[in-house]
């Protein structure tokens, strides 16, 4: 009996020295952010307004594959991939977008490992060249 209450004991001072830690902690954190930031009361009606707008102006394409809608924000990666051959596009989307390996995409397509693995790297070839050309302004 008297082990358990000695253990007792010593586990709620360990409990208490946690909870003085932690509360200290907490209101470290608590100073170190008013000291930073700002509330929304102390700008102006012009200046939140302001803060708030957002003008995105962002143009996604959207390609889609098994299901999935994939979208593209970069301008020569959309032109590029616009002018692949259909197979080809469906390859690099299901392989670098949705994470398919070689043997997956094969399966889809009723095709060996090997081919779809040939077609991948023309894909990309196909690509670099598309991208490096300039034809797509």
């Amino acid at each position: 009996m008297i082990d358990e209450e000695v253990i007792i004991k010593q586990f709620a001072s360990f409990c208490r020295k946690i909870l003085k830690c932690e509360k200290i902690v907490y209101y470290r954190e608590r100073k170190y952010r008013a000291e930073r930031e700002l509330h929304l009361e102390l700008f102006g009606d012009y200046e939140v307004e302001r803060l708030i707008q957002t003008s995105d102006t962002y143009s996604f394409d959207c390609f889609e594959v098994m299901g999935y809608e994939i979208f593209v924000d970069n301008e020569y990666l959309k032109q590029a991939l616009r002018k692949l051959p259909e197979r080809y596009l469906k390859i690099i989307l299901m392989y670098y977008f949705i994470g398919l390996n070689d043997v997956e995409i094969g399966r889809v397509f009723g095709k060996v490992r090997s081919t779809i693995c040939e077609q991948r790297h023309r894909a990309i070839k196909m690509l670099y060249e598309f991208m490096e050309s300039g034809e797509n302004e």
